[in-house]
């Protein structure tokens, strides 16, 4: 808990900042790049969460990964987080950021799991219904799970909407079995 308000603090400062700068697309695209490769490196997560290693090496580390790749603003706030030992919630702070991003930019993160892949018109027309539903822009990432018999299963936030074949069979057994049918 207290490390989302601390990282929810870190990213509000930076995308106040980026907004006053005019470069909250850039800082955006360069944290999600760093995010990316954190995750991808388990040798840079042990780096960063090892109180041994000094922070100057650190420092060090991020420039010779990024070097002029991530813009001026974000290495400073890199340089910046790492000077203050908070470099093991960079990535809660880039996930806090994007959270804010998408806020202001009038988007929601959804998740759609099927049985089968769907073709593109398929992705388009079920993005599409998302965003007229929510009156945002859908930001769709679509998996498939093969244990989903049938239907579509949409995660919005904390609010599900579960139109799956399992969880039909499931409402019709729990009111078979309480006699509420």
């Amino acid at each position: 808990m207290i490390e989302k308000k601390i990282s929810e603090r870190y990213a509000r400062a930076l995308f106040s900042l980026a907004g006053e700068q005019k470069q909250l697309d850039k800082v955006y695209d360069d944290l999600l790049n760093i995010k990316s490769v954190i995750d991808s490196s388990r040798d840079l997560q042990l780096m960063l969460s090892s109180p041994v290693i000094k922070y100057d090496k650190k420092i060090n580390v991020f420039k010779e990964i990024f070097g002029d790749r991530i813009s001026k603003l974000t290495n400073e706030f890199l340089v910046l987080t790492i000077k203050k030992h908070r470099e093991m919630i960079i990535v809660s702070i880039v996930s806090q950021f994007e959270i804010i991003y998408n806020i202001a930019n009038n988007r929601i993160p959804t998740l759609v799991t099927t049985a089968v892949e769907l073709d593109e018109a398929g992705c388009d027309l079920v993005t599409k219904k998302i965003s007229e539903i929510t009156k945002k822009e859908s930001l769709t990432e679509f998996k498939t799970d093969s244990s989903v018999k049938g239907g579509v299963k949409v995660m919005i936030d904390d609010w599900v909407f579960d139109a799956t074949l399992d969880n039909k069979l499931k409402r019709i057994h729990y009111a078979l079995v309480h006699g509420s049918l």
